[in-house]
């Protein structure tokens, strides 16, 4: 009986498995796209959700901060102390992400915007958008892959580059 078990036990899990599978965050892949593609005074700008993979990806050494985040489980947030070229938004909502895109824009006109964890054209990268638009032309590096979040599909455009300055029309 146990075999029976068993042998209805596996299909079925691994069913469950696959609908709660993880999409591909793609943070290597965007961090190789940005070293190659990097001018001298560009910044980066790690979401919120992209931080902790962003640290263990990245050859940057980040320092972990005992100050749990406001939306993760962790006790400890990743911050880069005395980078100007390399900062991390401090929140999801669209005020910290609007924060964080007008700090690096005091420092520069390229910024590069590493996501992770959010699904296109949906809630967080809809925040991204709107704010990244509103100071600049956006352009998101189409991957080729295609997710599925959920019943929808979509191809997932990572890393972007937001260019900022008055010749800079929003794209």
């Amino acid at each position: 009986w146990m075999i029976a078990a068993f042998a209805l036990l596996v299909p079925a899990a691994s069913r469950a498995g696959a609908a709660a599978r993880v999409p591909n965050e793609l943070v290597p892949e965007q961090l190789a796209h940005i070293q190659a593609q990097r001018h001298p005074g560009d910044v980066v700008l790690v979401s919120a959700f992209a931080s902790f993979q962003y640290a263990y990806y990245a050859t940057d050494r980040p320092t972990f901060v005992a100050k749990p985040p406001r939306w993760g489980a962790v006790p400890f947030t990743v911050t880069y102390p005395g980078r100007e070229d390399l900062m991390v938004v401090d929140g999801l909502d669209g005020a910290a992400i609007r924060r964080a895109l007008a700090h690096a824009a005091g420092r520069t006109t390229r910024i590069w915007i590493v996501l992770g964890h959010s699904e296109p054209r949906r809630e967080e990268e809809a925040r991204w958008d709107a704010a990244a638009r509103s100071i600049g032309r956006v352009t998101k590096v189409r991957t080729g892959i295609v997710e599925r979040f959920g019943p929808r599909r979509a191809e997932l455009e990572r890393p972007w580059l937001v260019e900022v300055g008055p010749g800079a029309a929003p794209g």
